[in-house]
């Protein structure tokens, strides 16, 4: 499982704010870190017939003006299926999971207060995880109620 992504604390709202030093590691975090986990992976999962399961985001469905983290997670969702193109004919399954806003580190004490706990996330990967090797399950997003995008 991918589970990668962060965001500089002091993070401008747009790319044309603020400082842009902070940013490649974040990049290289966020996009670069499932493509490694998923290159290191997909030999042993064509093995196994197993799943390969990436956590992107709503911030990866839904623009958000000039915001560099979503384009990130824009482009987990387009690695997502550029890789289940490839795994699927090896018999790898690929799922990605968008969560919403949750009540995780990544808010650095600034959690809204609609926010779900990780548990519905962890049953989501679950979920996927348990599908039966016949049954290639792709996308999974799952937002809290009150969460307007």
């Amino acid at each position: 499982m991918a589970n990668f992504g962060f965001i500089p604390a002091d993070h401008p709202r747009t790319v044309a704010d603020g400082d842009p030093e902070p940013w490649a590691p974040m990049v290289l975090t966020n996009v670069l870190g499932p493509a490694l986990l998923a290159n290191a992976a997909l030999p042993h999962l064509e093995t196994t017939g197993g799943r390969l399961v990436l956590i992107g985001s709503v911030a990866g469905l839904k623009n958000s003006p000039a915001n560099l983290y979503s384009a990130t997670k824009w482009a987990v969702t387009g690695m997502a299926e550029n890789l289940r193109m490839y795994a699927t004919s090896r018999g790898v399954g690929v799922t990605l999971v968008n969560p919403g806003v949750t009540d995780t580190a990544f808010w650095q004490g600034g959690v809204p207060p609609f926010a779900l706990s990780p548990e519905p996330i962890v049953k989501a990967i679950c979920f996927a995880l348990g599908q039966p090797a016949d049954v290639d399950l792709n996308t999974l997003t799952i937002r809290p109620v009150g969460q307007p995008v």
